[in-house]
């Protein structure tokens, strides 16, 4: 798998600007996920954030609900969003 450290839009990722007032951040006991930070559970459990596929994400964030989007990995996905977009742009991210 091609790390996305080497892709230009992955590097478009990792400079977009945090997102203020996400949710994971209002709740102030979640960790506001990074790139290099491992995925916490799911089918690429222990991967680094930045080399889970984004049509994983997509899946993620359109087939659950707002408690899903509410936690870690929504929160890294609302920020991330526009960087996942180019990466997946079949997907619909409303």
């Amino acid at each position: 798998m091609k790390s996305r450290k080497t892709s230009d839009r992955q590097r478009s990722r990792r400079s977009l600007d945090p997102v203020v007032g996400c949710a994971a951040k209002l709740k102030g006991n979640m960790k506001e996920l990074q790139d290099t930070d491992p995925m916490p559970w799911g089918k690429y459990k222990g991967t680094p954030m930045q080399d889970v596929p984004a049509d994983y994400l997509h899946y993620l964030w359109t087939n659950f609900g707002m408690k899903f989007k509410s936690g870690e990995v929504g929160d890294y996905i609302l920020r991330n969003k526009e960087a996942l977009k180019q990466e997946h742009p079949d997907g619909i991210w409303n």
